[in-house]
């Protein structure tokens, strides 16, 4: 009996060999990403415009619901606030922070937060995210706040 034994394409082997490899890399890549998301928590209002007088103080509730697979412990460094935005996007103020604590899996925490109170007569957009002291907004790292309508007359 012959036997006859195909030789293999090395370039062949080559690519794929490259392609899993990439295909690997790539998962990790995802996984980190993911594990490293800012995207632990949602930010929800069930208020969609204020009017106010020029001056007056407001505040909205603010929930915010654990949306990750594991409890989180947001620590000291963590905290919830709002900022106001112009027509043309340009930041106008910022209001005061609240210190964020532990948020079981599935939970949900309501928070009252004051809009800031130097905002002028006009039609803005008011931000509510949570905010790594020192280091960035969530909303800045690709997260999604709770926005609503500020009317100031």
């Amino acid at each position: 009996m012959e036997y006859h034994f195909r030789s293999f394409n090395r370039r062949a082997v080559g690519s794929y060999t490259f392609l899993l490899l990439g295909s690997l890399l790539l998962l990790v890549a995802s996984t980190i990403m993911y594990l490293y998301s800012p995207r632990f928590a949602k930010v929800s209002t069930d208020t969609t415009e204020i009017i106010l007088a020029r001056g007056g103080v407001s505040s909205v509730n603010v929930t915010l619901r654990n949306i990750n697979s594991l409890d989180l412990a947001l620590g000291d460094r963590m905290s919830i606030a709002a900022r106001v935005f112009g027509e043309a996007g340009a930041l106008i103020a910022e209001g005061p922070h609240i210190a964020l604590g532990r948020l079981a899996i599935g939970s949900k925490e309501t928070y009252r937060v004051e809009l800031p109170t130097s905002v002028k007569q006009g039609r803005f957009l008011l931000k509510i995210d949570i905010v790594k002291e020192g280091d960035h907004w969530f909303a800045d790292a690709g997260d999604w706040p709770a926005c609503v309508i500020v009317v100031v007359r």
